[in-house]
């Protein structure tokens, strides 16, 4: 097998294996490996889901807010003193995005005065006002065609053809 082979079949740098058939890295180096986590996979997954469904309730956390969460679990279960400064940091949060990619960072949109003013009742009696209009003024017909697209939102109302 070709070395660029098999760095495509086994995802190692061409470069690695050139260095370590070569010598420049002998084959009996003892690698240091890091700290044990902390939190078993099933916890780590039991966090990452409870970020997408409490997301999808309309309430997505903050990454201060997870690593508040994780810093209780981590002191609940006497590992806390496995973080620098009492906390996950930087190196622990980016690590655990790319332990679930299914996680995604979003800019959060602030709503204006009017969005947030919006509710049920509201919108319920802008319908009924615009078929009152609508009738008053002989185009009830408007709303029976299927053809038409309407967008609207708090702030206007467009028509799509």
């Amino acid at each position: 097998m070709s070395v660029r082979e098999a760095s495509r079949q086994f995802g190692v740098p061409r470069t690695t294996i050139q260095d370590r058939l070569k010598g420049k890295i002998p084959y009996n180096i003892i690698r240091k490996t890091g700290p044990p986590p902390f939190m078993s996979k099933e916890r780590e997954h039991k966090i990452a889901n409870w970020l997408l469904n409490i997301a999808k309730c309309g309430f997505p956390i903050k990454k201060c807010d997870l690593i508040d969460t994780v810093t209780k679990i981590a002191r609940d279960t006497g590992k806390l003193h496995l973080f620098k400064n009492k906390q996950p940091g930087q190196k622990w949060y980016l690590n655990f995005l790319k332990r679930h990619p299914e996680i995604s960072l979003r800019e959060a949109e602030g709503i204006n005065k009017a969005r947030a003013l919006v509710t049920e009742e509201s919108i319920r009696k802008w319908f009924k006002d615009l078929q009152s209009y609508l009738q008053d003024n002989n185009f009830a017909e408007v709303m029976e065609d299927p053809r038409r697209v309407f967008n609207g939102d708090e702030s206007g109302f467009s028509l799509l053809s």
